[in-house]
């Protein structure tokens, strides 16, 4: 105050913003201007006028503060956040952009346009598309566009959005622009594609009929092979009950009873019975567990071959080895007709048969030969003549 009650004394006037004090002792941001008042030449007093402008100095530090937490996301987002002018040339940009375009810092782009950083082909597109935006003041949004890591030389996958900025008029006088790189998503993507892929042809090639349920066991998904064993039409097996599909009546509380076990965590292996669409009844194997996704049970997929056949041989497989026992018993204990004379034993088509052939072949019992001491002698005395 004293330096400016000098200056007015000395003619001078000023104009200046400060704080001063209140009744209250509030204090209250001001401006000033003050000046010497002279009356015939002379200068008989000094003049001051203030103005409250606490009101606008609020504001304007409230528009710093907003300002400065504004830039603070800018800077430390992962995303590339830039405005451009109307002729695409940089006027601001975040740390992001400076790295991807191989800069020391962010200073070094403004001024700058994309032909300066990256290749023609690449920046033609982007100042046409930018050229696009400005003339007809709309915007583009979520564009999956290549970009140049200039770290590394590597072609990345952006996903970028260019919105045009306007004044109080309507003019256009430049855009602003977010890119996010989207590489390490797009290549996630084409694995999912490449996995899916593999899924589906596993899914429809298998040997096995294959179905997807739902939580409330609907059919979702049923692979061509479910078709051709149950005979159902994929529109007539997706959104049923697999129960009231294949398992109907009586077999339904077996069906019940496995679909506890699964909804316990259990995996199901057994053999079973299963119904086709023309009422056929088929023997099947059954592997199913439930799907989880998160912690959650999503379904349940279950397997189904059609082991008909194989129980087809197995009962006549057991049927001949019973078959084949009785034989076996009767061959033993039947009555024998022998040749009271030779030996020789009849067999059942009226043959006769030495009896080790016939006993080696109606038993497993072995032959073998030998002379009793009875014979024995009766064998030396026709020898010796004794």
């Amino acid at each position: 105050m004293l330096s400016l009650t000098n200056k007015v004394a000395h003619g001078e006037g000023d104009n200046f913003e400060a704080v001063r004090k209140r009744k209250d002792n509030t204090l209250l941001d001001v401006s000033f201007l003050g000046a010497p008042f002279h009356v015939d030449g002379e200068e008989s007093a000094v003049y001051g006028i203030y103005r409250d402008i606490t009101q606008r100095k609020r504001a304007e530090q409230t528009l710093a503060s907003e300002r400065l937490m504004v830039r603070t996301v800018i800077e430390n987002l992962p995303d590339q956040i830039y405005a451009k002018d109307t002729e695409s040339r940089f006027l601001l940009c975040n740390k992001a952009v400076a790295l991807n375009a191989g800069a020391t810092s962010e200073q070094d782009l403004i001024g700058k346009t994309d032909f300066d950083l990256f290749p023609r082909e690449l920046a033609e597109q982007y100042f046409a598309d930018e050229q696009a935006i400005m003339k007809l003041g709309k915007p583009l949004i979520g564009r999956e566009e290549p970009i140049v890591d200039k770290r590394t030389g590597e072609l990345h996958m952006n996903l970028t959005t260019k919105v045009p900025v306007k004044d109080s008029t309507g003019k256009v006088f430049g855009l602003v622009g977010m890119n996010r790189d989207i590489t390490e998503r797009k290549q996630a993507e084409r694995d999912l594609e490449v996995q899916k892929a593999y899924f589906e042809e596993l899914f429809e090639s298998a040997p096995e009929a294959v179905v997807v349920l739902d939580q409330e066991d609907r059919i979702v998904r049923a692979n061509s092979t479910f078709t051709r064993i149950f005979g159902f039409t994929r529109d007539e097996a997706v959104g049923k009950l697999i129960n009231e599909l294949i398992a109907p009546g009586d077999l339904n509380k077996e069906f019940i009873s496995l679909t506890n076990k699964i909804t316990r965590g259990e995996t199901i292996n057994f053999e079973g019975v299963r119904q086709r669409k023309d009422g056929k009844r088929i023997n099947v194997s059954v592997l199913g567990a439930a799907i989880h996704v998160g912690g959650g049970r999503l379904g349940v997929y279950a397997i189904y071959r059609d082991i008909t056949e194989h129980v087809e041989a197995e009962k006549a497989r057991e049927k001949l080895i019973v078959d084949l026992q009785e034989a076996h018993a009767k061959a033993l204990t039947g009555l024998f007709s022998i040749c009271a004379w030779c030996k020789k034993v009849r067999d059942d088509k009226g043959y006769w048969n030495q009896f080790e052939a016939y006993l080696s072949e109606h038993s497993e019992a072995k032959v073998t030969h030998g002379i009793c001491p009875e014979c024995m002698l009766k064998v030396l005395k026709e020898f010796t003549g004794k």
